[in-house]
C-alpha cells in the first residue's frame, strides 16, 4: 500500500503541475494528505455501503463521498475508472453506489408550467428521498455520484431500479429535477426548494439550487459519458433565478431573497450557475460576483466566513472552488494584490487543519458530528473536484455556400470551415490557437492552416451574408483525409472544437460528402 500511495502521489503531482496551478505547499504534500483522508473516509463506510449515522441524510453523505472516490480514479491514469479491478477503492465505490441506488424511488412526473420535463417520454423521474425535506439536495448529489461513475451502461442490480442502466437512471434523475424546479407563478421561479412537491414549489434558495445545478452539470457533460438531456426550459428559468437572487449592491448571492443571508458559499454557487448558463467571464454580473468574493475573502463574520482565523466553513471552500474552476480562475484581487492565488491560501489552511487521524474537524452544517461531511468537503476542495465548464454548441458551416459539402478524396487543396457568428455568439471572441478539427471516436485532431474574418453566409439557403461576422478557417485536405481514414466515401460528420478568449469550450458539427473515386 505504501508503494501504491507513492505512485498515486507522483501521478497527482504530475497532473497538478500540468494544470498550471501554483502552491506554497508542495503538490505531493497535497496528494499524500488527500490520499490519507480518503483512507480515513473509506474506513468510515458502514457495512451497508453508506456513510453517516442517520437516514436520509446518509444518502447525501454517501453521494459526496462517492464523488471523491470516483473522480480520484478518473484523474489518475493508472486506473481505468472507479470500477477498475486494480483501483484500491473499487469495492468502496461499488458498495456505496449499491446503497445509494437501492434507496431510489420512481416518481410520476407531469407537465411543468414552464415546459415538459419528461425528456425521454417515459413519464417518470427518479428521486432518492421522495417527499422528505432534503429531497432535491439528496437527489442532486446522488446524480453527481451516478454521473461520475463514468459508466452509463452499468446495470443496477438491487432495489426498485434493478435492471436499469446508469444512463437511464441519470436521465430520469435529471427529469425529476426539471420537474421539481420552482414554478413560474412563484416570486422565486427558476430555483429549487428543499423538496419537489411540484404543486407547492413556492420558494427557492441558492444553497439547494447550487447542488441542483451541479448535479445537472455532471450529468450532461460529455467527459463522463452520460450526456443527459436537460430540458431547454430549465436554463431559461434558472436564468431568471440567477438574475433575481444576485444582490444588486454587493454582487453576492442571497439565500431566498437577494438581500437575505448574502455570503461566500452561495456566491460560489452563483458563479457556477452563471458558467452553467454560458455567461461570459467579462459579463458584468460575473465580475460583480467575483468582486463580492474578493471583497469578503478575509472577512471572518461573512456567515461566519470561510476562515476565522481557521477554516470554519468547508462547504464554502467547496462552493467557491467550483465557481472558480468553472471559469478557470487561478488568481483574484485580494487586499490590493491582483495576483492573489486563492487556492494557495485555501490549501495551506486546509492542510494545516487536518487532524492526526487524517480527517478534518467538524465545521458548519456537519450536523451528525462524525467528521464525514467536513472531511469530504475538504477533500473535494483540495483536489478541485467540480464539473468541467459546459461546452457551448455553436453553428459551423463546412464549405460555406456549398450544398452538399462535396469533397474529392484527394490530398490537395484546403477544406474551408466557417464558425458562424450570431446575436448570441461572437466569432471574433474565439481563441483561434485552440481550434481543432476531429471526428467522433478519433483521437486525432488537426489544426487550421490559417484563418480570417468575413461575413460569408448564414447556415441555411440562400447562404448569403447575415450581418454577423464569421471566422473562416482553412484545413489542409491531406490532414483531413488522414483524419477520416483510407478510402472514405459518403456522408461523414466532422467536429470542430475550441475555446473562446475566456477559456470556455465550444463544439460544432457539420458534414462532408466524399465523392467516390471513379472506377
Amino acid at each position: 500500500m505504501k508503494t501504491f500511495k507513492k505512485i498515486v502521489a507522483l501521478m497527482l503531482l504530475i497532473s497538478l503541475v500540468f494544470s498550471g496551478a501554483a502552491f506554497a505547499a508542495p503538490p505531493d504534500e497535497i496528494a499524500e494528505s488527500t490520499y490519507a483522508g480518503m483512507e480515513w473516509l473509506a474506513r468510515m463506510q458502514s457495512p451497508d455501503g453508506s456513510w453517516g449515522d442517520y437516514y436520509p441524510e446518509s444518502l447525501a453523505r454517501t453521494g459526496l463521498a462517492l464523488l471523491k472516490f470516483e473522480t480520484h480514479a478518473l484523474n489518475d491514469p493508472e486506473f481505468d475508472g472507479p470500477f477498475d479491478p486494480d483501483y484500491p477503492f473499487r469495492s468502496t465505490v461499488v458498495h456505496g453506489l449499491d446503497y445509494l441506488l437501492s434507496s431510489a424511488a420512481v416518481v410520476s412526473i407531469g407537465l411543468q408550467p414552464a415546459g415538459d420535463p419528461d425528456s425521454n417520454g417515459n413519464g417518470m423521474g427518479i428521486s432518492l428521498a421522495p417527499g422528505v425535506h432534503h429531497e432535491i439536495y439528496i437527489t442532486s448529489i446522488a446524480l453527481m455520484a451516478v454521473a461520475a461513475s463514468s459508466n452509463p451502461a452499468r446495470i443496477v442490480t438491487t432495489g426498485p431500479l434493478s435492471g436499469m442502466n446508469y444512463g437511464d437512471v441519470a436521465q430520469d434523475m435529471v427529469d425529476f429535477l426539471a420537474w421539481g424546479q420552482t414554478d413560474p407563478d412563484s416570486l422565486y421561479r427558476g430555483g429549487w426548494n428543499y423538496h419537489a412537491m411540484n404543486a407547492e414549489n413556492f420558494r427557492s434558495d441558492n444553497s439547494i439550487s447550487g447542488y441542483a445545478v451541479m448535479g445537472l452539470a455532471f450529468a450532461e457533460h460529455p467527459v463522463y459519458g452520460f450526456e443527459s438531456t436537460i430540458p431547454s426550459f430549465v436554463r431559461d428559468e434558472l436564468d431568471l433565478w440567477v438574475n433575481y437572487i444576485q444582490n444588486d449592491t454587493s454582487g453576492g448571492s442571497g439565500y431566498t431573497l437577494p438581500t437575505d443571508w448574502v455570503n461566500l458559499l452561495k456566491t460560489g454557487n452563483l458563479l457556477h450557475q452563471m458558467a452553467f448558463l454560458g455567461y461570459a467571464p467579462d459579463d458584468p454580473r460575473v465580475e460583480a460576483a467575483i468582486g463580492y468574493i474578493e471583497a469578503n475573502w478575509n472577512v471572518p463574520d461573512n456567515d461566519p466566513g470561510w476562515q476565522s482565523p481557521s477554516v470554519k466553513n468547508y462547504q464554502a471552500t467547496f462552493a467557491m472552488m467550483k465557481g472558480f474552476e468553472a471559469y478557470g480562475i487561478e488568481t483574484i484581487n485580494v487586499g490590493g494584490d491582483p495576483n492573489f492565488d486563492w487556492f494557495e491560501d485555501v490549501s495551506n489552511k486546509l492542510l494545516a487543519e487536518q487532524l492526526p487521524d487524517d480527517s478534518w474537524p467538524i465545521t458548519n452544517w456537519d450536523y451528525e458530528d462524525n467528521h464525514v461531511l467536513s472531511t469530504t468537503w475538504a477533500l473535494l476542495t483540495l483536489q478541485k473536484v467540480a464539473p468541467p465548464p459546459p461546452i457551448t454548441a455553436i453553428d459551423i458551416n463546412i464549405k460555406p455556400g456549398s450544398d452538399p459539402n462535396a469533397v474529392k478524396p484527394k490530398p490537395v487543396g484546403v477544406l474551408p470551415v466557417a464558425i458562424l457568428g450570431s446575436e448570441d455568439f461572437d466569432a471574433a471572441y474565439v481563441d483561434a490557437t485552440t481550434i481543432r478539427l476531429t471526428m467522433e471516436g478519433s483521437a486525432m485532431e488537426i489544426e487550421p492552416l490559417r484563418w480570417a474574418y468575413e461575413d460569408v453566409s448564414s447556415d441555411y439557403a440562400p447562404y448569403q451574408g447575415d450581418g454577423y461576422m464569421d471566422m473562416i478557417l482553412h484545413f489542409d485536405m491531406e490532414d483531413v483525409l488522414a483524419l477520416i481514414g483510407p478510402d472514405p466515401e459518403g456522408v461523414i460528420e466532422l467536429i470542430l472544437i475550441g475555446e473562446d478568449m475566456g477559456g470556455l469550450a465550444f463544439r460544432g458539427t457539420d458534414v462532408i460528402l466524399v465523392v467516390p473515386k471513379v472506377k
